[in-house]
């Protein structure tokens, strides 16, 4: 909590009568305490700052999972942004992955198009439309 009396302490006869510096606010006490409307609206004017980035940070994120193509990524904020969050690169990082395997998907699809329509084609023809479907599919090249 902010701290926001100066422990101006007024009054007679022994009893003090604190005010707090903020909004006037006056009390008796036998301790030093500091204003809690005064300290409350501080917490709460502190909070809504920090909801707000919050709610930055994710709006954020819902854009960064619409930028699922290679030109929309340039868009990307840096990491170094106070809007980027760790939730931000977990979505950037699921967004890689998916234009990947859509980018494997498509490499696998025009693969397997022209091992089916060419069934009349040579042997080896056949064999590199496979070795094609194989490397798709697995994602790692053989030597064979």
């Amino acid at each position: 909590m902010a701290t926001l009396f100066n422990g101006d302490v007024q009054g007679t006869s022994g009893v003090g009568m604190f005010t707090c510096d903020v909004c006037g606010h006056e009390w008796t006490s036998s301790k030093l305490l500091p204003c809690e409307i005064c300290e409350l609206k501080a917490d709460n004017a502190t909070m809504r700052e920090e909801l707000e980035l919050e709610r930055v940070r994710l709006a954020a994120c819902g854009v960064a999972a619409m930028q699922n193509t290679k030109n929309s990524i340039k868009e990307r904020i840096d990491s170094d942004n106070k809007y980027c969050s760790q939730s931000y690169i977990d979505v950037c990082t699921a967004v890689d992955r998916e234009i990947a395997l859509r980018e494997k998907l498509a490499r696998l699809v025009e693969a397997a198009k022209h091992y089916i329509i060419t069934p009349d084609a040579d042997e080896i023809t056949k064999r590199l439309a496979l070795h094609d479907l194989r490397v798709c599919i697995s994602g790692v090249e053989d030597d064979k």
